[in-house]
C-alpha cells in the first residue's frame, strides 16, 4: 500500500515513475498473496506465468502491457490510464 501512496503523490510529476511503483506495490501484494514469488532475475513475463488463475492472470498482464509500453516505449500516461491501473493494482492485491 505504501507504493499505491506513493504512486498517487508522483502521478502529478512524474507519471512513468508513479507507474513504476504502482507496479512495484502490484508485484509486492501478489507476493504477499502468494501468487508469485519475486526475484531479481525473473522477468515480467515470468511473473505473468507464475499467475496460474483467472482473473488475476488477465488483469496482471492488462498491467503489465500498459506499464511495458509505458517504461520500454517511453510513452507518456494520461490520468484515465493511470486511474485504470490503479484500479487493476488494487484489485490484484485486495481479491
Amino acid at each position: 500500500a505504501l507504493h499505491f501512496a506513493d504512486a498517487l503523490a508522483l502521478f502529478g510529476k512524474d507519471s512513468r515513475a508513479a507507474l513504476r511503483s504502482l507496479y512495484l506495490g502490484t508485484l509486492v501484494g501478489l507476493q504477499e498473496r502468494r501468487l508469485l514469488t519475486l526475484g531479481k532475475e525473473r522477468t515480467n513475463g515470468q511473473y505473468l506465468r507464475q499467475l496460474a488463475k483467472d482473473p488475476e492472470r488477465i488483469w496482471f498482464a492488462q498491467l503489465t502491457r500498459t506499464f511495458d509500453t509505458v517504461q520500454y516505449g517511453e510513452l507518456e500516461l494520461g490520468r484515465e490510464e493511470f486511474e485504470r491501473c490503479h484500479e487493476l493494482a488494487q484489485r490484484l492485491v485486495q481479491e
